[in-house]
């Protein structure tokens, strides 16, 4: 079954040539910003630091962090500096860009419609503006943020990753707590929106007057029921894959980052639900299971020829090892340490490495890309207890760990 559906926005929900839409947004910013940084030094330099920012690797870096990172030395001044002055412009100027684009009427049909069916909504736009563009750009195409309660937006400041990343689609995927093989993606680019998404195992539909013959598609009024044969189109395989392993094991750290990031100290100490963990349990649990059975068992089936995984069991670790009293920030640090240090492992592996094999002590033969699927899979679930928006009504033991 289908549970959430990721809609791009630009030549998607809105009518706009992006291109040409952004040879006049870059002319206004540059007028606009002409008291403080010469035109010819501001757009190479932000072309250049946009550059870099789709390029991040690093899944702990935000993607606004590493735009600013980039972009505000370069310029030799901070971005405290200036972000007022941005900030203006995002108020002031960029809501003239409006003219540059056209309502679609179908796009409020089809988010009304999604969300009167229960579908869990994100807003799939590359992320490489700020939220205050993208909720410019939404209010456009006549599905304005405000109105409709949207599951998640992506945005710079909260994304790690960007089209066509598979990482990007991974952490939305995250954000949601749904698996790719049931999740739908609706975009007008093969290669930004269509191809990561099926590589990952989402079902896609591409709008556009002359859809790619390799992907379903047509008008945007046509979604809706295409929405109703998209499960058949999922392939539950291909997220179980090596690339698509990483790719989630990437993305869902970048979500958990932004559900743990601004968490108070009160947050930290509150249970999910009845029943349920701390969000604090759950971050010490996934650091533990981290650092004591997803990176040993890389590791011992990367060295031996016939590995043996026993079965762990991390329920009783939550009153064992007291993780009520544990700090909630200090286990999150501990926590991206350590994936970062499964991630930079399993980006080195070849094809036969991912097929290594071992015997599970429950579920027998099995290959390393198995194992760390079934390591992303139990994270998945816990992502979706995390879910503030469909909080979940499972009780408070751990998923099984297996």
């Amino acid at each position: 079954m289908i549970e959430a559906l990721l809609l791009d926005l630009d030549g998607t929900l809105l009518d706009n040539d992006i291109q040409a839409f952004l040879q006049v947004y870059l002319g206004r910013l540059s007028r606009a910003m002409a008291p403080w940084v010469a035109p010819d030094v501001l757009v190479p330099q932000l072309l250049r630091s946009t550059s870099v920012m789709l390029a991040n690797q690093d899944p702990a870096r935000t993607l606004h962090e590493t735009f600013a990172g980039d972009f505000y030395p370069a310029l030799g001044t901070t971005e405290e500096a200036l972000v007022g002055r941005f900030e203006d412009f995002y108020r002031d100027e960029f809501p003239k860009l409006r003219a540059q684009t056209a309502h679609r009427p179908a796009a409020a049909v089809l988010v009304q419609a999604a969300l009167a069916s229960g579908l869990r909504l994100a807003v799939a736009t590359n992320p490489l503006f700020p939220r205050i563009a993208i909720d410019h750009r939404l209010a456009w195409a006549g599905v304005p943020s405000g109105r409709y309660a949207y599951d998640l937006v992506t945005s710079y400041e909260t994304f790690h990753s960007a089209k066509p990343q598979l990482a990007y689609y991974g952490e939305i995927l995250g954000h949601l707590g749904v698996a790719a093989s049931r999740a739908a993606m609706v975009g007008d680019s093969p290669s930004d929106d269509l191809a990561p998404a099926r590589e990952l195992g989402m079902a896609v539909f591409q709008v556009g007057p002359s859809p790619d013959p390799d992907y379903p598609g047509g008008s945007l009024e046509q979604v809706i029921g295409w929405l109703g044969t998209a499960e058949a189109q999922t392939n539950h395989d291909a997220e179980h894959a090596p690339p698509s392993v990483l790719a989630r094991l990437h993305g869902q750290l970048g979500a958990i980052l932004t559900r743990f990031g601004a968490l108070s100290d009160e947050a930290w100490r509150t249970p999910l639900g009845a029943g349920q963990w701390t969000p604090g349990q759950v971050i010490c649990h996934l650091r533990d299971l981290e650092a004591e059975a997803h990176l040993p068992r890389l590791q011992l089936m990367l060295q031996a020829g016939a590995a043996f995984l026993p079965a762990i069991d991390s329920d009783p670790w939550a009153d064992e090892r007291q993780y009520a009293r544990q700090s909630g920030p200090l286990a999150l640090r501990s926590f991206v340490e350590l994936r970062k240090e499964t991630l930079t492992r399993l980006a080195g592996l070849s094809p036969h490495d991912w097929d290594r094999r071992a015997t599970h002590a429950l579920l027998g033969p099995t290959s390393l890309a198995d194992v760390m699927s079934l390591a992303a899979d139990h994270e998945l679930v816990h992502l979706r207890e995390l879910s503030a928006a469909r909080p979940s009504t499972a009780s408070g033991r751990s998923p099984t760990h297996r």
